[in-house]
């Protein structure tokens, strides 16, 4: 095979990936591809942080465990009120916080 022959198939080669990537893209709905950050806090400046995409729901997390406290659940807002909805589409950045409280001795 010539040279001149090999280098149209590659050049041939090349603009049809790019004309596919550029249709796929096009076809291709990424209103749902963004990514959003989840910040778990456990206790004062203890936290975590997760990727997710937009829409979908974080799994239920791993109770947290403290020496003389019991754990209370997860809420929405730093002063535990609303408890976090495991089942709701996040939409937009997240914050969670855990409540412990201290037990008696």
């Amino acid at each position: 095979m010539g040279l001149k022959k090999m280098s149209v198939i590659i050049v041939a080669s090349i603009i049809s990936a790019v004309v596919l990537a550029v249709c796929l893209h096009r076809v291709v709905d990424y209103s749902n591809h963004r990514e959003i950050s989840i910040t778990v806090y456990y206790e004062g400046d203890t936290y975590e942080k997760h990727k997710l995409e937009v829409g979908s729901t974080l799994l239920m997390l791993k109770n947290p465990i403290r020496d003389g406290y019991e754990f209370k659940g997860w809420y929405a807002d730093k002063e535990f009120t609303t408890e976090y909805d495991f089942n709701k589409p996040i939409e937009e950045d997240t914050v969670i916080y855990a409540r412990m409280e201290r037990l008696n001795s």
